[in-house]
């Protein structure tokens, strides 16, 4: 469900031009920004990584469903290597007592 906001906001600034003629009139400045950026090709650029965002998320989140709830192993497999790749890219930007602080804080079993 998170994917199909993205998704949904990417697909309206694209395809409606009052959509972007009202986003763009909302900004206030928008006659000084326009000398610098041009807006209307800054949301259409924008749209389209919304959209992409929105595609791989719906992806994604429908193989972890379904996969889960079918049982079906490649599916998870899929997601779980995702989640590895993920944390991999990531993983110096973890704190590095990250493990140690989350067994601090957890409620110990007596």
């Amino acid at each position: 469900m998170l994917g199909l906001v993205p998704l949904i906001v990417g697909i309206v600034a694209l395809a409606s031009d009052d959509a972007r003629a009202s986003l763009i009139g909302s900004i206030p400045g928008t006659s000084e920004i326009e000398q610098i950026v041009n807006l209307d090709e800054l949301i259409k650029n924008s749209a389209i990584k919304l959209i992409v965002l929105g595609a791989v998320l719906v992806v994604v989140g429908s193989l972890g469903c379904c996969g889960a709830c079918c049982k079906i192993k490649w599916m998870l497999c899929l997601v779980s290597s995702r989640c590895v790749v993920k944390l991999k890219f990531h993983w110096d930007q973890f704190p590095r007592n990250f493990l140690a602080d989350l067994l601090a804080t957890s409620p110990t079993s007596s």
